[in-house]
């Protein structure tokens, strides 16, 4: 049972694109360059896994409960001092997860991420919650494959927004295996059961409150537009390296964006503002400990 729900956690993760925690302690960094475009991202982020509850009775599952917490820092590259208070971005979350067997080839599971995502540069204020939620099935005919669809409202397209999930994964082998979808596809060599070498495809998206509006360079007949929130988006391909070891998970990867979008949107998530970007290389990585 333990072995099946880390597989489809991973699963989840893949299909979302959010952070359905493997491990008890996760570090992620990304840092993407600001060659031709008029900004670079670097980001932080940290996972802690809280508490693991079956539930025995009624609706008989697995509730997973973690704490998120990222940091991403931009850097203007023209310098536009107008954009000063945008440079750092805070995301502070709670995780819950809910999986429920329905029988021996459906589960169903349910998620729910609240959390507060913004400048902070004000203080906290109500435009600063948001809540990502998502409700997927999983089909598995046999261990070696698994179809899993659903919906999801997050921020994967830079604003949030439901989106379809829809993702296929079959292992042929101890070596290959595969996972075609949205938002996210890859393809997996594995080296040993230690190490493996993945190469993916994916959707990424990233939208915050600015706590202190801008005025945009745009009137209405209505009046002077404000920015009132940062979207960003990218599709990214590369290569992932990750190795295991006891307790450790070490993974590495480098890719290049394949598409970009980054702007400031009014209340109503409509763009007031464009930042030229440029396709560029993207390295990351991340390091996950189980304290068990």
């Amino acid at each position: 049972m333990k072995n099946f729900l880390t597989v489809l956690l991973c699963s989840i993760t893949l299909s979302v694109g959010a952070q359905f925690n493997q491990y008890s302690l996760e570090l992620r960094g990304r840092l993407i360059s600001d060659k031709d475009s008029d900004a670079s991202f670097q980001s932080l982020s940290i996972s802690k896994s809280i508490a693991r509850i079956p539930i025995k009775k009624g609706a008989a599952g697995l509730l997973q409960i973690s704490g998120d917490y990222s940091y991403a820092h931009i850097n203007f590259k023209n310098n536009f001092g107008m954009f000063d208070d945008l440079e750092n971005l805070h995301n502070v979350g709670l995780v819950v997860n809910y999986i429920r067997p329905m029988s021996k080839k459906w589960t169903f599971i349910g998620r729910v991420n609240p959390q507060l995502n913004s400048t902070f540069t004000d203080g906290i204020k109500g435009d600063d919650f948001y809540i990502n939620v998502a409700a997927l099935w999983n089909y598995s005919k046999t261990p070696m494959s698994r179809l899993t669809f659903g919906l999801a409202y997050t921020n994967t397209l830079g604003f949030p927004a439901p989106i379809p999930i829809i993702s296929y994964w079959k292992k042929f082998n101890e070596q290959w295996e595969i996972s075609l979808g949205v938002p996210r596809t890859s393809g997996t060599y594995n080296f040993s059961k230690k190490s493996s070498l993945i190469g993916y495809i994916e959707i990424n998206g990233y939208n915050a409150n600015i706590s202190e509006n801008i005025p945009a360079s745009v009137s209405t007949t209505n009046g002077t537009q404000y920015a009132e929130r940062i979207g960003y988006r990218d599709i990214i391909t590369g290569l992932e390296y990750r190795y295991r070891v006891k307790k450790f998970m070490f993974r590495i990867n480098s890719g290049y964006t394949l598409d970009r979008t980054f702007e400031l949107q009014d209340g109503s998530n409509d763009n007031v503002f464009d930042f030229e970007m440029s396709n560029n290389l993207n390295i990351g990585f991340g390091l996950g400990y189980n304290f068990k």
